[in-house]
């Protein structure tokens, strides 16, 4: 199962909702986006509990899956990159 449908399935949500994106921050933070892909200028946001978003907040960020990215401006990716090994 899919981590979209996963988090879905959890939260009693329809699958209508169209995140392209989610994935995991090392904190345990669940995000999205509409976006194909995590890349520069794409949009950012926290899945919260309760199955809505909120704009990812400012700062420098790491996937579970080793992605590193920094958001300049609230719920937008500045610049990505892979973690330091």
């Amino acid at each position: 199962m899919e981590l979209k449908e996963q988090i879905l399935k959890a939260l009693g949500l329809s699958s209508e909702v169209k995140f392209e994106v989610q994935a995991k921050l090392v904190d345990g933070t669940i995000i999205v986006s509409t976006a194909d892909a995590l890349a520069e200028s794409v949009d950012i946001s926290v899945l919260t509990e309760d199955g809505t978003t909120i704009e990812l907040p400012i700062g420098e960020y790491e996937t579970e899956d080793g992605f590193t990215f920094v958001v300049e401006e609230a719920g937008i990716i500045a610049t990505i990159g892979e973690a330091e090994v």
